[in-house]
């Protein structure tokens, strides 16, 4: 054990004298790891089935069990919201398709997941997959409950067949949780009764991938069927079908010159409806056709298109019946890459279109909003952006874009006002100003972004990221809960023939803009709310450690160390979340 301790503190010194690690995106495409020495392997699961690959599945049907993927190098670890979300890290070096995973620790913290395959036949293979974490929250921090917990059920099936792959998902999540947040203390001075929220996601995915482009690449169904504790309700289907013809020689001898041409077509709907307060009711509907030629040589290559965008708006309340807009847009689409050398290219392009929004997606980023918002989709009026990226020698690799956009109802997260001033009757959940909702605005938007990734030893392996962000908006005051800048560092670090893995994973976010409110008591049973107009959430950092050895071929034991700092920081205003925690499990491969 002493050892292990001073592997530790030697991955601690490869932090102190490495290199900042950045992580950037161009457009909404990741760097990419395409690391020769040690490719990861992840199991074909429910979070996967999106993921690219090449269309080589020659080695996958040798071995169905798994898919070679490339791994982005945004760090699998999140900061430690209460609301119970797994900033845990997968262990993917020594994946096994059949596992059973168990593991307990401070704020009662309590994790089980497990997932199991079969093979039916030589190309077919179905799964499942589970997933549950749970915690009693910060009792001491609150006198009311802030308990916590998520679970996720997947079911998957995945068929190489003869033209083509098939992924098939079902996948069920579950969140139960508290609107804990009560940051004013006049407000806690009253009786505090049930702060439950919860809500129930379900879906159903495939993806079918064509094994040539000949006129049919791929095809996409996605659905989406959400309720919460107060009646919400949505119901969203994205589908998509890409064609076209690649691999065209436009010129005559050996110029090297290809020609691909291709059609996407999409159609997305979401539908959500509201039962308290205001009861709004949001519907979107869109189509969109996206016409592209592509030239490529070499590393070179100079993408030219058009996304043309039909979307129709339904929105409504009980308090107006609102209007239903038609908006049609089209959207130049250029990408140019050039290659300087192997080590070194320059990128850079224009796009624009519309991004449906949805209350699933916003919970996903906030679930302490009120259930009754209007959702509607950002409309990206156009985005230029440009950039370089390399590999050395696959042992460094870097990215580096800038960008700046202009865009139509972007969403901020603003504190409610929701409050019952009357100590007397009983308050709702969502009463002691403990929620958020959406405000759209419109205005431009300035980033940079920046990842590097160093691997110095065959076991270790560094990376990182940096983002930057301004805004600047026509009517709010500023970009709400929007960071100027975020970051992180992390590590992966393998001993002993793999048998013990060690991981970290730094997270530094800067300070927000919020707004916040504050209570004023009239007479004893009486109180007001007064609006102050903008405050400041605290930046923080978060730091995780991992650790995991195997102790058989079928058996491991795992630690896991997050918020080491122990600050009890805050996402949103009024929500505080676990401060260090540690936890230990066993872990089973069979």
């Amino acid at each position: 054990m002493k050892r292990t301790f001073n592997y530790i503190g030697l991955l601690g010194l490869f932090f102190t004298v490495g290199t900042s690690a950045l992580n950037a995106q161009i457009k909404e495409e990741k760097l990419i790891l395409d690391r020769k020495r040690e490719p990861e392997l992840r199991r074909i699961e429910k979070k996967k089935t999106e993921a690219q690959t090449d269309k080589d599945y020659l080695k996958e049907k040798e071995s169905p069990s798994y898919s070679i993927v490339n791994v982005p190098p945004v760090s699998d670890f999140r900061p430690s919201p209460i609301e119970g979300s797994d900033i845990s890290p997968r262990f993917d070096d020594y994946h096994s398709n059949n596992y059973f995973r168990i593991g307990y620790g401070n704020y009662s913290k309590f994790l089980v997941d497990g997932h199991i395959s079969h093979m039916l036949q030589p190309d077919t293979q179905v799964g499942v997959d589970v997933h549950h974490l749970s915690t009693e929250g910060l009792k001491k921090e609150y006198r009311w409950d802030s308990k916590q917990q998520n679970t996720n059920l997947a079911l998957y099936l995945t068929d190489y067949g003869t033209n083509g792959k098939l992924n098939i998902n079902a996948e069920a999540d579950i969140n139960a949780y508290n609107y804990y947040g009560i940051y004013e203390p006049d407000a806690a001075l009253q009786p505090i009764g049930d702060l439950k929220q919860s809500y129930n996601r379900f879906g159903v995915n495939a993806f079918y991938d064509f094994y040539s482009n000949n006129y049919l690449n791929d095809a996409t169904v996605k659905t989406s069927f959400l309720n919460d504790h107060f009646g919400a309700k949505e119901n969203a289907v994205d589908l998509g079908l890409n064609l076209g013809k690649h691999g065209l020689n436009i010129a005559s001898g050996d110029s090297g010159i290809k020609l691909n041409a291709d059609l996407g077509l999409r159609l997305q709907n979401v539908d959500t409806k509201f039962d308290i307060l205001d009861k709004n009711q949001s519907k979107a509907f869109g189509i969109s056709a996206t016409p592209t030629i592509a030239f490529y040589k070499g590393e070179h290559s100079l993408r030219l298109g058009i996304q043309y965008d039909f979307v129709n708006l339904d929105n409504s309340s009980v308090l107006a019946n609102g209007d239903k807009p038609d908006h049609n847009k089209f959207s130049p689409i250029a990408e140019l890459q050039l290659a300087a050398s192997e080590n070194l290219s320059f990128y850079g392009g224009a796009a624009g279109g519309f991004e449906f929004n949805s209350y699933a997606g916003f919970l996903k980023q906030n679930p302490y909003l009120l259930s009754d918002q209007m959702i509607r989709p950002t409309e990206t009026k156009y985005r230029f952006f440009v950039g370089i990226k390399g590999d050395v020698e696959r042992v460094f690799k870097y990215d580096v874009s800038a960008g700046f956009a202009k865009k139509n109802d972007m969403p901020f997260f603003l504190s409610s006002d929701h409050y019952n001033g009357d100590a007397t009757t009983a308050h709702n959940a969502y009463d002691y100003l403990n929620t958020f909702q959406i405000v759209y605005d419109n205005g431009d938007v300035n980033d940079v972004k920046a990842s590097l990734q160093y691997f110095p030893l065959e076991n270790l392996a560094l990376n990182g990221g940096l983002h930057y962000r301004s805004f600047k908006l026509e009517h709010l005051h500023a970009a709400y809960y929007k960071p100027v800048i975020e970051g992180n560092i992390g590590a992966n670090f393998s001993l002993f023939n793999r048998k013990l893995e060690l991981g970290l994973d730094a997270i530094f976010v800067g300070s927000r803009k919020a707004n916040a409110f504050t209570v004023d008591r009239l007479t004893e049973t009486l109180y007001h709310v007064s609006d102050i107009a903008e405050t400041t959430v605290p930046g923080y950092t978060d730091l995780n450690l991992s650790a995991s050895f195997k102790v058989h071929k079928n058996f491991s034991i795992f630690a896991l160390g997050n918020n080491l700092l122990g600050k009890s920081y805050e996402h949103y205003l009024g929500y505080k979340v676990l401060g260090a925690q540690v936890l230990g499990g066993v872990r089973l491969e069979f």
